[in-house]
């Protein structure tokens, strides 16, 4: 690994997904039942976003070229299946929730993983720019994604910056500062190494489930 790549070990990166989802679940219950004035709530959910990014591009750096199909079958399943509580619990019709974004996101890496040269290329610029227009933070959402993937499978210095600037970009798409915070935590994720266990399964039942509840208790407050 070169010195602008990084590691971080299987539980280390667990803890980071489990924060994403307290920060995210932390956000929608402040926006969809406290309409968003809960004291600090609002800056912790920018967290989510960039940290499950970097979860998600992480891991896809250990998919195989076989196993991308599925992931985006499953990431738009999951998220058609969501959407409905989506727009009940937090009043946005458009644009489509976030793991439509990461299966845009995976469909880009499948790309490029698939062909090689300009069809490879043109295909994933064609791709990442029709999607990116559908889902939650637009083009910006997938380019970080994707850097991600490109600085843990290849650790170059472009692919460092690469992050790095989408980060910032990020932040300014959401309006918050608060979201350059999962920068540092994820610097300091490749030196701490805590065991914490995975639920593969867990966020794909979780996000629905979580949209479900509320807008059930928006719909009957």
């Amino acid at each position: 690994m070169s010195s602008w790549g990084i590691r971080v070990g299987n539980g280390t990166l667990e803890a980071l997904k489990w924060l994403a989802v307290l920060s995210m679940t932390a956000d929608h219950v402040n926006r969809s039942l406290a309409n968003g004035e809960i004291a600090g709530f609002s800056e912790f959910g920018r967290l989510a976003c960039p940290l499950f990014g970097f979860v998600f591009g992480y891991n896809l750096t250990r998919a195989d070229t076989v196993a991308m199909p599925r992931i985006v079958t499953r990431l738009v399943l999951v998220g058609a299946v969501a959407l409905p509580f989506y727009v009940l619990a937090l009043s946005l019709a458009w644009p489509l929730n976030i793991l439509f974004t990461f299966a845009v996101a995976a469909g880009v890496v499948w790309i490029d993983r698939r062909w090689d040269g300009w069809a490879g290329w043109l295909g994933m610029v064609a791709f990442g720019i029709v999607g990116g227009a559908l889902v939650d933070m637009l083009w910006i959402g997938v380019a970080y994604v994707y850097a991600v993937y490109r600085w843990i499978r290849f650790g170059g210095a472009w692919d460092c910056f690469a992050f790095l600037v989408l980060s910032g970009l990020l932040a300014l798409i959401n309006n918050s500062a608060y979201g350059l915070l999962a920068v540092p935590v994820v610097l300091l994720a490749r030196r701490v190494d805590v065991e914490v266990p995975r639920y593969q399964r867990f966020f794909y039942v979780f996000y629905p489930l979580h949209l479900a509840t509320l807008a059930a208790l928006r719909l009957i407050r």
